[in-house]
């Protein structure tokens, strides 16, 4: 894993700690990524992202 995921997964981490205490209901989360780095830590399966039973979306496209 590239040490900008690293970093971003630890946030992304914390940002769904926080949801699941304060906000439960909220499904999905919007990552600063591409799918290129969410394939790094999450799974896929049918062009969806999933990290600890959240779905992840990536708000950016993969670099050309």
């Amino acid at each position: 894993m590239t040490r900008r995921v690293t970093l971003l997964v630890g946030e992304l981490d914390r940002l769904i700690d926080w949801y699941s205490t304060n906000k439960p209901g909220v499904q999905q989360v919007a990552v600063n990524m591409c799918p290129d780095e969410c394939e790094e830590f999450a799974r896929e399966e049918n062009g969806e992202f999933t990290y600890r039973g959240k779905t992840i979306i990536p708000k950016y496209k993969n670099p050309l």
